[in-house]
Parts: structure tokens; sequence; C-alpha cells
């Protein structure tokens, strides 16, 4: 089967597109990619440069609009920053996850680097060296993603997206009337409060003289 490789963006196009493809072509990695833009005009206009200055790379630029998850099914992994939504759609579609991680990992990102690291679901690359390294490793042992794929079918919710969805749904509303029947308890507080506040002094009666007495 032909490694085919998914280089993926944001959604505004922040990319390591070229230093990934620069690399995998010095080290003589014959697989196909596929990439992924977002919706930057300017990175889909730098990818296809490359590609003309290169026409020997077997590189397929995809427009922003495609099937991202249907996409995924297709792909032998899937190259992309450690975001949740991403890393989601990985797990759920059975893709091997390579977490681009050069220039570091931001603040947002630890919790899924941590998942991942935890369930043994993505390796994280550090350098377009290392991305070339992994690839060879995985078109010689097909075993290593396959590997990735059994943990992210145990790590994956047993539950259909739908009905996470409608959990959470049941949630709110039960949120909801828990807090419609506090409101009444509170005020019901806060009357028999005000009822046993002493009152200020200004508002008692005055004594009245007892009779007969000197004014």
């Amino acid at each position: 089967n032909e490694f085919i490789l998914l280089l993926s963006a944001s959604s505004r196009g922040a990319h390591n597109h070229v230093r990934f493809l620069e690399t995998l072509k010095q080290r003589h990695i014959d697989a196909q990619i596929v990439l992924l833009c977002g919706k930057s005009q300017i990175a889909e206009r730098e990818i296809s440069a490359w590609a003309k200055a290169n026409p020997k790379a077997r590189v397929r630029l995809l427009p922003h609009n495609t099937n991202v998850g249907k996409l995924m099914r297709s792909v032998s992994a899937i190259v992309a920053r450690p975001g949740t939504g991403t890393t989601s759609e990985a797990i759920v579609s059975g893709c091997p996850l390579l977490l681009n991680c050069l220039g570091g990992i931001m603040p947002q990102e630890h919790i899924t680097v941590k998942f991942c690291r935890k369930h043994g679901i993505a390796q994280l690359i550090r350098s377009p060296d290392e991305l070339a390294q992994v690839v060879a490793q995985w078109r010689e042992r097909p075993e290593l993603p396959a590997a990735i794929r059994q943990a992210m079918k145990v790590a994956c919710p047993p539950l259909h997206p739908r009905d996470i969805v409608r959990a959470i749904a049941a949630l709110h509303i039960r949120a909801d009337s828990i807090a419609a029947t506090r409101i009444p308890v509170i005020e019901a507080a806060r009357a028999a409060q005000q009822a046993v506040l002493p009152v200020p002094e200004k508002t008692l009666p005055q004594p009245v003289p007892a009779a007969g007495s000197m004014p």
C-alpha cells in the first residue's frame, strides 16, 4: 500500500509545509503528499510555486472546503498542530497523528499533547528531519502506524458524537432546572433574614409617660 501523508495547516494558513517538503525531497522520501492550506491564498500560492519548481515531487494541494474527515480516513498519517479539533477528528477517523511541534508547544496545546502521550496515539515532530525519519520508518514498518490506529480505537469515546451532544444538552437543561428551583429558596432565605434583623433605633416607638408623671 502506498504511503500517503497529509500536511495540515491552521484555518488561517499557518504551516511548515515548505520546510517539510524540502526535507522529504532531500532525504529522498518517496511518498504521496497531500496538503491543506486553510483559507490562506498566500499559503496556496506558496505551495503551488514550490510544486511548480519541483515537478517530480508527488504533491497535491487540496481546497479548503475538502471533507477533512473523509480525507483522514483515506491517508496513512496526518501532520498537524496539536489542536483539540484536529486531534479529535483524527482519533475518530483512526488517522495516525504526527504532531507538528516545530517552534514549541503552545499553552493551549499542552492538554492535547498530554492526552496523546497518555494513550500512545501520536508521535511528536520537533524538526523536519524527524518527520523524514518517522515517515521512512513507518513506510518500512507499517505495524507502527497500525499500533497507533489500534490505540485510537481504545481512546475513542464509546458513544456516537450525537450521543455526547445529547448528554451535554441534558446537563444544560438540568443546570437550568436546578437554577430555577434555587431562586425561590434564595429569595425565601433573604426574606427570613430580613424578618430577624434588628430594627434601627430611629424607628423604635417612643415610650408613653405613665399617668400623673411629671413632664
